[in-house]
């Protein structure tokens, strides 16, 4: 059955009993991050974690770093319950399912949150040609970086 994880501290906790209770000695974790609005080519990242991995983990979250106009990201579909029906169906064991002020404490839904990128990895990856799109995959909050 798939286990839904709204917080970081979930999800840890979940991870750490899934690798706990795995039939592999070391057993592998396949993740799909997605923004949900799950479809069939979600679908087949999903097959092929469920194949290649002991423990399959999806996520969904409407990243606001990933838009480049406020009205395509406060439009963009929220159906986890449809989704969470695909993601049972392909055997995710956990789903991790954030709101906007888990991943962005403190920041205000519908506003750019205040970020640091991951500069090599937006940039090695696909970032060519996408726009904000790739550099807002790669994207992390302040309060997740030690202090310096």
């Amino acid at each position: 059955m798939t286990q839904i994880l709204r917080t970081i501290p979930e999800l840890q906790d979940a991870l750490a009993a899934a690798v706990e209770h795995a039939e592999a000695s070391t057993p592998t974790v396949g993740f799909v991050p997605t923004m949900g609005a799950l479809h069939s080519g979600h679908g087949e990242l999903l097959r092929a974690a469920r194949e290649s991995a002991d423990i399959a983990v999806a996520s969904v979250f409407v990243n606001p770093l990933q838009f480049d106009d406020a009205s395509d990201y406060l439009h963009y579909p929220r159906q986890l319950e449809a989704d969470a029906v695909l993601l049972e169906e392909h055997g995710v064991d956990l789903v991790f399912a954030p709101s906007l002020d888990e991943m962005y404490p403190g920041e205000v839904e519908g506003r750019t949150p205040r970020t640091r990128r991951c500069a090599s990895a937006s940039e090695t990856w696909d970032a060519c040609g996408r726009g904000p799109h790739a550099p807002g995959t790669s994207t992390v909050s302040p309060p997740q970086w030690p202090s310096s």
